[in-house]
């Protein structure tokens, strides 16, 4: 968030009154603060709700070392032993040192988040305030409502309207027809960082009257709907009539809203809430039933994992596990994008090649390419794929039409013709295939560069005698020519194997000695090597060679 312009953080209160630790008010008052590494906080006055700073559970590898986790402003249970918030403020903005920042009024009325050493602000509720006369106030619903001191009613903000990953009972998700705001649930990042995430939860805009969960940063279509209201829950979501909650739909001139609430004879023993949690399904989870204290999966709206868009990222494989995270692995010739955030739950970023495919000569009369594809059988096709002219009647044709142009990564061949895909493949899904049944599966032909298999058989201790396909399209016709090896083509083929094995030595060496073990290098590592391969010192019958240089040698 900007920060609020210099004369209205000149309004700031100067002199505040620290809440302490032991503090039980549930109000803000002018003058009055919360300081983060004070222990202050402010509790609803049933004690179930708890605001102040505070760090997300679990430990991040992706920082440094002797790092500390960032803080947040937010809300929390306050009677559950491991904090799980309920709303953040600054969810995108965390601070580093909670010490010398605070929760208070400013000087025109509106609650923010501040630097006590400089007044910068990462966050303010930046409501249209004609009065000063305001006070903060959390209440036993959970709500952190900014309103009139004098009058109750006099509502001015609150975080009912702004919520984050959670609905808790007795909140809207919905929009308000007159004045557009539209309340939704927007997944966390991974499981330590509360940052924006990549889906939203919502009723749907186009007013069919049902849920929806869609990304939130793209163009695709939802890949989950509810199904209509049919007057007492939404069509497709039948364990919604286990009875634990009361649930209410409102489509009227003035908003539309879905809320549920709690039954009174289970309002003081359990919590619950609704999650859309880091993998784009919809939870909800219980907190106190039979009384457990662990948070148990009441019921989740959403569809099979594996459905859920780009889940795992691109050029990946989704294989569905029952009642856990999908089960993601890069595609043959392709690592782990961001180790660290897939150790965090977050594969969204996908896998990256770990050698340049090389697109052979290009010009107006032939292309020559010696890349190979590797066979995905049993798979759902990726989306977004390009139909080839009808002159790609044979596998063959397919093929030539993908090596053709160097930005297609894949081809598939089958009963509905040739199918061709240019740069990421995203939502591939292995299906359940055998001798006996066939879940729709089908063939995906992976692109890759032929002397990354050399060398895949050089690790395992061996040379590789493979015979390698050399496909030329001339303008005459189609030519294929088989290279058998001659002992020059040979010779050049090992000095790319020793040239990479070296790469790989190098490497291990480096993480071994930093503790990091044995890792291959990736697409990425080699790009930044070579300087983006921007200095090419040979060519063979089995690709380019390009000069380039460790950052640490040793």
């Amino acid at each position: 968030m900007p920060p609020l312009p210099f004369f209205l953080l000149q309004l700031i209160v100067l002199s505040l009154h620290v809440l302490g630790g032991s503090a039980t008010t549930d109000t803000i008052s002018p003058g009055q603060a919360l300081v983060g590494g004070s222990g202050g906080r402010i509790v609803s006055d049933n004690g179930k709700f708890a605001l102040g700073f505070f760090q997300a559970a679990g430990s991040d590898p992706s920082l440094p070392p002797n790092t500390s986790k960032p803080w947040y402003l937010g809300m929390w249970y306050n009677q559950v032993p491991e904090v799980t918030p309920v709303w953040v403020a600054n969810r995108d903005d965390p601070v580093p040192d909670a010490s010398s920042w605070q929760l208070a009024i400013s000087g025109d009325g509106n609650l923010v988040v501040s630097s006590t050493t400089n007044n910068a602000t990462i966050w303010s509720t930046r409501a249209n305030i004609t009065t000063k006369d305001t006070i903060a106030v959390l209440l036993d619903t959970g709500n952190l409502v900014l309103r009139e001191a004098s009058n109750a009613s006099n509502v001015l903000w609150q975080s009912f309207d702004h919520p984050t990953d959670t609905l808790p009972s007795g909140a809207k998700l919905g929009r308000d027809k007159v004045t557009g705001l539209n309340r939704r649930l927007i997944s966390r990042k991974n499981s330590v960082s509360l940052a924006t995430g990549a889906y939203r939860l919502e009723l749907d805009p186009d007013g069919s009257g049902q849920l929806i969960i869609a990304p939130l940063n793209s163009s695709s279509p939802p890949f989950w709907y509810s199904g209509p209201w049919n007057g007492k829950y939404f069509s497709s979501v039948s364990e919604m009539q286990s009875g634990r909650a009361n649930f209410t739909y409102v489509n009227n001139k003035q908003e539309e809203y879905f809320m549920f609430t709690l039954d009174e004879k289970d309002d003081g023993d359990i919590i619950l809430h609704d999650v859309l949690d880091i993998s784009g399904q919809m939870k909800s989870l219980v907190l106190g039933f039979g009384g457990s204290q662990e948070w148990v999966n009441f019921f989740s709206l959403s569809s099979a994992q594996c459905d859920v868009y780009v889940i795992c990222g691109a050029f990946t494989n989704c294989q569905h596990t029952p009642n856990s995270l999908p089960d993601c692995s890069c595609m043959k010739g392709f690592s782990v994008k961001s180790p660290e955030d897939w150790e965090l739950a977050d594969s969204s970023g996908g896998c990256v090649r770990n050698l340049p495919l090389d697109c052979g000569v290009v010009n107006k009369s032939n292309v020559s390419s010696i890349d190979k594809f590797y066979p995905m059988p049993c798979v759902r096709l990726p989306q977004s794929s390009q139909v080839a002219a009808a002159r790609t009647s044979s596998e063959l044709d397919c093929t030539h039409a993908c090596l053709s142009n160097c930005s297609c990564t894949a081809y598939s061949h089958g009963n509905n013709g040739c199918s061709i895909w240019h740069n990421e493949l995203v939502n591939v899904k292995q299906q359940q295939c055998n001798s006996s049944s066939n879940s729709n599966g089908e063939t995906l032909y992976i692109r890759r560069v032929a002397a990354e298999q050399l060398v895949e058989k050089h690790k395992k201790g061996g040379v590789s005698t493979e015979v390698v396909i050399v496909v030329c399209l001339e303008a005459a016709g189609v030519m294929i020519g088989v290279c058998l090896g001659a002992v020059g083509l040979f010779a050049l083929a090992m000095i790319l194997v020793i040239f990479l094995s070296k790469l790989w030595s190098r490497r291990r060496l480096y993480n071994v000695e930093n503790g990091g073990g044995i890792v291959a290098f990736r697409y990425a590592d080699l790009q930044h090597a070579t300087n983006k391969f921007s200095e090419k010192i040979g060519e063979g019958g089995f690709g380019s060679v390009f000069k380039g240089a460790l950052s640490k040698p040793q």
